[in-house]
């Protein structure tokens, strides 16, 4: 991998530390007791709480609680994490791919919370991972996932519109940055309809 993806996996590892530690000072009663004793579970029973909370948070998300939804997909997260070496030496193929398809399914979910609390670097960050984990399973011919690419699209367009509305106020705006903003959610516009 490049320096750039590396740096990038970086980030996202010491994300997924930071949400694990903010979950547990906020979790209460079973989650947090399981939560702590995540390293015993197996990757069965770890799947299986990380569904859980994933169905809370779908069920949330009809509800229109984007919040307590987001809340709900960290969760899930925390219960799947694992670290490089645990991911590399310990899940078996089936599991490693069985665990990518499912953090695909809670990037685009909790993505969309993010999408809808403004959120749009979060959102961004969050399609980015869901579009990594469908090329590195060569989802949908390995262009990458169609609702990964629609989503990250609208909220590119979204940030296009931020910035579009600084201009109209005489504020500071970086139209480069913009212009390629509009550039990319294009791309992934004409990619999700490939």
């Amino acid at each position: 991998p490049s320096g750039a993806t590396l740096g990038l996996q970086r980030r996202a590892r010491c994300h997924l530390l930071v949400w694990r530690k903010c979950l547990f000072a906020v979790m209460e009663g079973p989650a947090a007791e399981s939560a702590t004793a995540r390293e015993k579970l197996s990757f069965e029973r770890r799947l299986s709480l990380s569904r859980e909370a994933k169905e809370r948070g779908n069920a949330l998300v009809h509800e229109k609680s984007y919040n307590e939804a987001k809340r709900a997909y960290d969760e899930a997260f925390v219960y799947m994490f694992y670290s490089q070496e645990e991911y590399e030496y310990e899940l078996t193929q089936t599991e490693k791919e069985i665990y990518q398809d499912f953090l695909l399914t809670l990037h685009l979910n909790r993505g969309l919370c993010k999408l809808k609390l403004r959120d749009f670097d979060g959102a961004k960050w969050d399609f980015d991972e869901a579009q990594r984990y469908a090329k590195a399973r060569c989802v949908h011919g390995g262009v990458g996932h169609p609702k990964a690419l629609y989503r990250r699209a609208l909220t590119l367009m979204e940030m296009v519109r931020v910035e579009l509305e600084k201009a109209a106020r005489r504020e500071y705006w970086d139209d480069d940055r913009t212009l390629q903003w509009c550039s990319e959610s294009e791309t992934d516009l004409r990619d999700a309809l490939s």
